[in-house]
């Protein structure tokens, strides 16, 4: 008997022990499960925030480039009108002028988004504009009329100046487009625009949360919209390194304040390099933890960025409510021992959907290098495409309507010999138009394709179109040559020839440049390209934002090509396009290339 209460006892206390194990492993699994949905839910909050915050930044910024947009186009309009030009070629100053009523009524329709429009001559002197009392002020106008670092300006194109800021501390800018008449440059015509009008228009109005709104700054870091005035026209990258000289943010631990000012930094590092994006900073206007997107706009000349925040305060209140209810479920969960099996169901499902979500990602790998390769294979055959038809039409202008103008030129010539004198003259004229429309279809056609590239070769044809392009813009143009096989392929020569051709167009239309230096170099490995201007450059990195289809066209042809395109240009520097094509076997003996 005594044996038996003593097992009994024995296996009471294994079975205690048992269960007290159970129950142990028990609380501390569903623990960490409830730890873990607090954490999803948390995340699944971030990412809705992250969403709504980066639609948010878009539709502004998008609201700002049209803003700016429209204002542009409208100035290109009014600089065609002849009465503004004449306006602006007599130079007469009067700007109080009530006679030009276009530029009045253009005024009084957009007054509400806009401070004043005015009219400068060549010389910079302001010779029309609205509102009257804006002129009687002649400090501000001399300041306005010296907005732009430099004082030559292309046709067609809009110009936006960097943000100034008056004694008033009110920060403003000018849009402007040159005013030109038979290409001779007769003056400015310009909008004068405040930040205060964009921000009342498409920042203020945008309501997110408590400590919780949009602000901008430009390409420089200045401040040119916060909610809290007093840091307008501030440097937001000097705030922030304020910031980390405390090594302290009001109201967290300074642990977790160098681990926000650190993250801080990364955030607007990451802000300079990319043209969008989401990250997490210290607000400087509320010592708030943040998260916050951002999104580069574009402006002519000009970029400026919107940074849309939400504190981290304002987004975890949902987590808060829902951390409580979570681990009141999971305490009366543990009181019920059966849910282990449902734990390790869970546990195996979660198995089963992680080799599926990595499955789907193997696959969404795959689809998106079909898809790069199927890019590459539309873009090489439309590329060809366009090529085969360039030649194709070359040759039937060449060998068709080309003949028939020669013919008709021989029995010109034949009927000049034969004509009365008295019609001799008007015949001479024919004669010229004549002569001039052959050489024009001889234009095209080589244009087209040219000629000499199939003749003469490689070397001959960018020889030739570099003595073209001098005598056409009137820019030096140094070209030099070395170790290049005529043995590459006609797809290759024409590809580098247009590449060439892109690039000197580029250069005469937007480069403003004296001198030009192209480089034609080549080895058993590899040809290279290099083309070289003394132009104003402009801002260029990866991520480059271009309307035109000219660096497109340039990086599109070599990397069909195999090949590399290097871009190094900065301001008033010039630009230089370095293009490596490699000669691999199955390029050097591709010579049947009919395009």
């Amino acid at each position: 008997l005594m044996l038996a209460n003593r097992n009994r006892k024995k296996s009471a206390y294994t079975f205690t022990f048992i269960y007290i194990l159970c129950l142990s492993g028990i609380i501390v699994i569903t623990a960490i499960i409830a730890h873990r949905i607090d954490s999803k839910f948390k995340e699944s909050i971030v990412e809705q925030w992250s969403t709504q915050l980066s639609s948010i930044t878009q539709i502004s910024s998008l609201n700002i480039e049209s803003f700016f947009s429209k204002f542009g186009d409208n100035l290109l309009t009014i600089s065609a009108n002849p009465l503004i030009q004449e306006k602006a070629l007599s130079a007469k100053h009067d700007v109080n002028d009530t006679s030009f009523c276009c530029i009045r009524n253009l005024y009084e329709i957009h007054q509400n988004d806009i401070n004043a429009i005015l009219m400068q001559d060549k010389n910079g002197e302001f010779i029309l504009g609205y509102p009257e009392y804006l002129f009687e002020n002649s400090k501000h106008l001399r300041r306005l009329g010296n907005v732009y670092p430099f004082d030559t300006f292309a046709q067609g194109e809009t110009y936006v100046s960097d943000v100034i800021t008056n004694n008033h501390n009110l920060q403003f800018f000018v849009i402007s487009v040159p005013i030109f008449r038979d290409n001779e440059y007769l003056g400015l015509i310009s909008w004068v625009i405040s930040i205060d009008k964009i921000t009342k228009k498409y920042l203020d109005p945008v309501t997110i949360g408590q400590n919780a709104y949009l602000w901008m700054i430009d390409n420089s870091n200045r401040i040119l919209a916060h909610h809290d005035s007093n840091y307008l026209g501030l440097n937001s990258w000097y705030i922030m390194k304020d910031l980390e000289i405390t090594q302290k943010v009001a109201g967290y631990s300074t642990e977790k304040s160098e681990i926000y000012l650190k993250e801080s930094r990364a955030f607007f590092e990451e802000l300079h390099a990319n043209n969008s994006g989401t990250g997490r900073y210290i607000d400087f206007a509320h010592s708030n933890y943040c998260l916050a997107t951002y999104q580069k706009i574009p402006i002519y000349n000009n970029l400026w960025t919107i940074i849309t925040n939400v504190p981290y305060t304002l987004i975890l209140e949902p987590v808060k409510k829902n951390t409580f209810k979570v681990y009141l479920l999971s305490g009366v969960v543990i009181s019920i021992l059966t849910l282990l099996m449902l734990l390790l169901f869970r546990l195996q499902r979660s198995a089963q959907l992680l080799a599926k979500e990595t499955e789907y990602h193997i696959e969404l790998a795959k689809k998106a290098e079909q898809i790069k390769e199927e890019r590459q294979k539309k873009l090489t055959a439309q590329i060809d495409g366009q090529e085969i038809e360039r030649k194709r039409v070359s040759r039937e202008i060449h060998d068709g309507l080309g003949q028939y103008l020669l013919a008709l030129k021989v029995r010109l010539e034949e009927l000049y010999i034969k004509i009365p004198k008295n019609l001799a003259t008007r015949i001479e004229d024919l004669r010229s138009i004549f002569q001039k429309t052959l050489d024009e279809t001889k234009r095209i056609s080589n244009n087209l394709l040219p000629i000499s590239l199939e003749e003469l070769g490689l070397i001959t044809s960018i020889k030739n179109l570099c003595h073209e392009f001098k005598i056409n813009s009137n820019i030096k143009v140094d070209f030099v040559s070395h170790g290049i096989s005529e043995l590459i392929s006609i797809k290759q020569k024409t590809y580098i020839y247009r590449i060439c051709q892109e690039a000197l167009s580029n250069i005469q239309k937007h480069a403003d440049a004296s001198e030009v230096n192209v480089q034609l170099l080549g080895n058993n490995e590899q040809l290279t390209l290099i083309i070289q201007d003394n132009g104003k450059g402009f801002s260029y990195d990866i991520g480059y934002y271009t309307k035109g289809n000219g660096l497109n066209n340039i990086r599109d042809r070599a990397e069909i090509l195999n090949g590399s395109c290097e871009i190094e240009s900065t301001n008033k520097q010039g630009t230089n396009i370095k293009i490596r094509i490699p000669l691999e076997k199955k390029y050097a003996k591709d010579n049947s290339y009919s395009g």
